[in-house]
């Protein structure tokens, strides 16, 4: 069995205790790589040091918006410096975690700014892709200057590969419904005039969402941690896949299990959203890429067919939708 964890956080300080030890587990596992992602200065250079211990796991390095910080400048020419040291071992393969979050107090202009120029580091090799939007839980910061910001960046950066992650979120709300419907209804109209996919977050919102993504039948893409039913989904899956993770193998998770008993493999891909929602035998723990085996693994015994079928097929699905 070989599994790819395309987003992890290795270098992350709780797991300075038992590092090591989870990735030989992993590793022993079936994990065959990992997507080790930079988060800031120190950060990228901790995802660096992992990448060249390990033959199997890979880095990306920059500046999140939660920690651009006053020498951001500096940082991303150092990030820069560190990219070109390391190119010809080839495990540095993305510039990331970037973007923007307004939800935190940190300088929108500079925020702004870290973005645009390590998107310009990203165009100056070929191996980096990034996903823009803003998040339905900061909607409403989401205004015409962000919205034109996007935009610009979709229309000119030729590594933005989807809009996302956009959608609504009634449990976490602490704005009225419409605000949230606004900004969504913006952001898809954004990706159909940009003609990028979209990757969808719902929450408490299922039917809301399914009704307005009605609305534009020329636009595609992820529907996150699914949580409806295949009749709802299935006016959708000429135009969308949808995300299982960890919670179909809950015993008592009826729903998922149903729908990926009626989904055509060739519309699923699959997702941990770790540290969440970790799978049996795990549940309860922190979650961790390794375990995406046993979603592949309930998925092939839901359907009665191969493990390597499932991720073979998922893994395809997820290329083909970012256009990788």
């Amino acid at each position: 069995m070989k599994l790819f964890d395309a987003h992890c956080h290795y270098n992350d300080e709780k797991f300075d205790i038992d590092r090591d030890m989870l990735i030989k587990e992993v590793h022993d596992s079936g994990v065959e790589g990992m997507i080790n992602a930079g988060y800031s200065l120190n950060g990228s250079i901790s995802a660096v040091d992992l990448s060249n211990k390990y033959d199997f796991i890979y880095a990306t390095v920059g500046i999140s918006p939660n920690d651009v910080t006053e020498d951001y400048v500096s940082d991303i020419e150092k990030i820069e410096e560190l990219l070109i040291a390391n190119l010809k071992s080839g495990k540095i393969v993305a510039i990331g975690e970037i973007g923007l979050d307004y939800h935190y107090d940190v300088d929108r202009d500079m925020q702004k700014d870290a973005f645009i120029r390590q998107i310009k580091l990203a165009n100056k090799y070929d191996f980096v892709h990034a996903v823009i939007g803003i998040h339905p839980v900061d909607i409403k910061k989401y205004n015409a200057e962000v919205d034109k910001e996007l935009e610009r960046l979709a229309l000119s950066e030729k590594k933005v590969v989807a809009i996302g992650e956009i959608g609504l979120d009634y449990h976490w709300m602490e704005d009225p419904e419409e605000v949230q419907k606004e900004g969504f209804r913006r952001q898809i109209e954004l990706a159909e005039r940009v003609k990028l996919p979209i990757v969808i977050h719902t929450r408490e919102a299922l039917q809301d969402t399914l009704d307005i993504l009605k609305e534009y039948p020329n636009v595609g893409g992820i529907l996150h941690c699914y949580p409806g039913s295949f009749q709802a989904a299935k006016p959708f899956l000429d135009r969308y896949y949808i995300g299982v993770g960890g919670t179909v193998t809950f015993k008592n998770n009826r729903k998922t299990k149903e729908l990926v008993k009626e989904l055509p493999l060739d519309r699923i891909v699959l997702e941990t959203d770790c540290p969440y929602l970790t799978p049996v035998p795990f549940r309860g723990k922190r979650n961790q890429p390794v375990y995406t085996k046993y979603v592949a693994e309930e998925i092939a015994a839901i359907k009665g067919i191969s493990v390597e079928e499932v991720i073979k097929v998922t893994t395809e699905n997820a290329k083909k939708i970012y256009n990788l």
